[in-house]
């Protein structure tokens, strides 16, 4: 989020660190844009909630948006966090790719949509939003 690099010996990388880094960058070039020059929002207070933080860059135009969550604590039982995106266009309906979840941008502005807690401690997802 923000800058990209990669603090390591590249060349002491195997071919599927080598492989996994290359998946990254072309997904970070992707959302170049929308990082760089979207509109940042900070979902979660990283200093009240000590178990997710979550951020959002949508586009200035609201038609898309990465939102990036990362847990501080292993969830011993999976259960469901709901997750507000901000500054989307409330008559548009999006969809969260890689899932058949459609939503209006008032529906998922003040009620959210589903992530399930059950990744390991300091792992992280992104959802993708993007208008329909």
């Amino acid at each position: 989020s923000g800058t990209f690099g990669y603090e390591l010996d590249t060349t002491k990388l195997t071919d599927e660190e080598k492989a996994e880094c290359a998946q990254y960058t072309a997904q970070f070039k992707q959302h170049y844009d929308l990082i760089t020059f979207g509109d940042y929002y900070r979902l979660t207070d990283p200093f009240k909630n000590q178990r997710l933080c979550v951020w959002e860059h949508a586009a200035k135009d609201k038609s898309e948006c990465l939102i990036t969550a990362v847990t501080y604590e292993a969830f011993p039982q999976a259960h469901t966090a709901y997750i507000k995106p901000r500054g989307l266009d409330s008559e548009t309906v999006y969809e969260i790719c890689g899932t058949d979840i459609k939503m209006s941008g008032k529906t998922l502005m003040n009620t959210g949509f589903p992530m399930k807690l059950s990744i390991g401690q300091y792992e992280s997802c992104q959802f993708y939003l993007k208008k329909i």
